[in-house]
């Protein structure tokens, strides 16, 4: 049997508990139905399983002897969405795949317009504006209304990465038509820390950092559900810190923000050195977007976590000295001619984020973790 043109890559798990809150119905009914119901016939829909408990095996594999285009897979081992995605690039061989979640809403033309633009332009991806649709299926608007949120071959590959940093929006660009190739070798297999945060936007900016070609259709052919999520914070528990503690909380995010940093970078040199042969990499001004960004985040980071936590007077007034120490931006966007000094700061900036941190009330153990972190993410970048 021929491979299909498109491969919708599925992960599940207990999604039949997931149901529309006006009709009852299972929202990873109303997603196979409008995935099955495009326009552009040429597909499959491939489903990985992550050992679900709640019938969605069972479910799933009654739709799949009603229509061959569908075929069920489940997981050998327990894994997060990131690691499944990955997983689910290994189990189609289209030329074209696209990652579908259990419990979205597609428009019947959705992937015909998008794979005549992908053909028309000879893109590596090709994606579409998108909007939030609610648990009853009342919509809820666009996902972005700013047009610097659009990544395209109108901009500079690193004006894309840069853009894409500062606004850090997976969606909807995540789920557009894919080159399989680009996203068998550019989606992350692991996560890099013991948060889950920001393995989408890794592959988003190591997808533009490598040069590929995105085309971009501005109509709204995408709803993305927009469910209640938590952040838990028994599953990234650190020996020997408190989780009610302010201040280890703001640590532990801040170097999640660091090791993501360091991942841009480490990723980021790897596909360079790939594209060396054909287009030189100024890797100087890559990295200093990566550090700007990091500034940004650990700002954002600290008034998060001041906000989600209930610090003590103590905890609060040592927060205060970090940031102004510490935190505090610094100005605009460097331009290329001074980009070496700029570099010099963002380093210096590493350096005394961990010098400030021995000032935190913060566990010895937590205070070596940042250490080692803006080390290593010092030696990575490149220096000025």
């Amino acid at each position: 049997m021929a491979a299909a043109q498109v491969s919708l890559l599925m992960p599940t798990f207990n999604s039949l508990a997931l149901r529309n809150a006006r009709t009852g119905t299972p929202l990873i009914e109303e997603a196979m139905a409008s995935l099955l119901q495009q326009t552009h016939r040429d597909l499959a829909l491939v489903i990985l399983d992550n050992q679900s408990t709640d019938g969605t095996v069972e479910y799933c594999r009654t739709r799949a002897a009603a229509d061959a285009r569908i075929t069920v897979h489940v997981d050998s081992e327990r894994r997060g969405p990131e690691e499944a995605i990955k997983a689910l690039t290994e189990l189609h061989n289209s030329p074209l795949c696209m990652i579908v979640n259990d419990d979205d809403v597609w428009d019947p033309h959705y992937i015909a317009r998008l794979h005549a633009l992908q053909q028309a332009e000879a893109s590596d991806l090709a994606y579409c504006a998108g909007s939030f649709v609610s648990m009853s299926g009342r919509p809820q608007g666009p996902i972005t209304a700013d047009p610097r949120a659009v990544y395209t071959n109108a901009r500079e590959p690193l004006a894309n990465y840069e853009a894409y940093l500062a606004f850090r929006n997976p969606f909807p660009i995540s789920f557009g038509i894919w080159r399989a190739e680009l996203l068998h070798d550019l989606y992350p297999a692991v996560r890099f820390n013991e948060f889950r945060d920001n393995m989408d936007n890794l592959f988003i900016a190591n997808v533009l950092r490598s040069g590929a070609r995105v085309s971009y259709l501005d109509e709204e052919l995408f709803a993305y559900r927009n469910k209640p999520r938590r952040f838990s914070l028994p599953e990234v528990s650190t020996p020997g810190a408190d989780d009610a503690d302010t201040a280890s909380l703001f640590v532990r995010l801040l170097v999640h923000e660091l090791a993501f940093a360091n991942q841009l970078v480490t990723q980021g040199h790897a596909a360079d050195r790939r594209a060396a042969d054909s287009e030189p990499r100024p890797a100087l001004l890559w990295d200093l977007a990566v550090l700007r960004s990091a500034r940004a985040a650990a700002e954002r980071v600290w008034m998060g976590t001041l906000l989600t936590k209930r610090a003590t007077r103590a905890q609060h007034r040592a927060l205060l000295a970090f940031r102004t120490a510490c935190l505090m931006p610094d100005g605009a966007p460097p331009q290329p001619d001074d980009a070496g000094a700029q570099m010099s700061s963002q380093r210096a900036w590493l350096a005394a984020l961990a010098d400030g941190a021995a000032a935190l009330p913060i566990a010895s153990t937590l205070r070596d973790r940042l250490q080692s972190t803006t080390d290593e993410l010092r030696t990575n970048a490149v220096h000025a």
